[in-house]
């Protein structure tokens, strides 16, 4: 196949994309992540109204991250104080406090499913055999 010669372009994109893995020595291994035709199983996740704020907040602590020789150990506490100090309602009333409670809660439970999610994924790499 040349690029000069337009009767020899494949009309099939997985086609294409395997060809053009080939002519660098690669192999693709599974089905294209936007290949309508695989029978890969796509997931939709929906994000309810009210966990919106503490799910960006989540994401905007990714630089946060205790790491050891293992892998991630947890957040930063101080840094996770910080967020929730300037994103939950100041001051001492019973509501503000309850607010800060509840987001702070909520990242860590966010915390915990990441730091779960890792270690399976972890163990699943180790458990394969090489």
């Amino acid at each position: 196949m040349t690029d000069d010669d337009p009767s020899d372009a494949t009309e099939d994109p997985h086609q294409h994309t395997v060809d053009a893995l080939a002519a660098f020595g690669l192999v693709l291994e599974g089905p294209l992540a936007n290949d309508a035709s695989s029978s890969a199983v796509r997931s939709e996740y929906y994000l309810w109204t009210e966990h919106a704020r503490p799910f960006t907040l989540f994401l905007n602590l990714v630089t946060q991250w205790r790491v050891s020789l293992g892998g991630p150990v947890g957040l930063e506490h101080d840094a996770v104080r910080e967020v929730v100090a300037r994103n939950a309602p100041a001051g001492h009333r019973r509501g503000a406090a309850q607010a800060r409670n509840l987001l702070q809660s909520q990242l860590g439970a966010m915390e915990r499913g990441a730091l779960q999610g890792w270690s399976e994924r972890r163990r699943e790499r180790e458990s394969k055999p090489s």
